[in-house]
């Protein structure tokens, strides 16, 4: 997706971009999950996120699936 929409001149940019806030969102979940994980158990946490997982991959599918209604209206 980032192929098709930034330029050539611009690609390192956007992508060390990209990286800065990806390694900045690992380092925030972290921090989070400890948060977490201090009043409700680490056992806790990781049963929240594959519920969340879960959940993204049931929204993933609905909204990658080509919508087979319209096409046979």
């Amino acid at each position: 997706m980032i192929i098709h929409e930034v330029p050539n001149l611009s690609m390192g940019r956007v992508g060390s971009t990209f990286m800065s806030l990806n390694s900045s969102a690992q380092i925030s979940c972290l921090i989070l999950s400890g948060q977490i994980a201090s009043p409700i158990g680490v056992r806790h946490v990781f049963a929240l996120c594959a519920v969340l997982l879960g959940a993204l991959i049931v929204a993933g599918s609905l909204w990658m699936e080509p919508n087979t209604r319209a096409a046979t209206a």
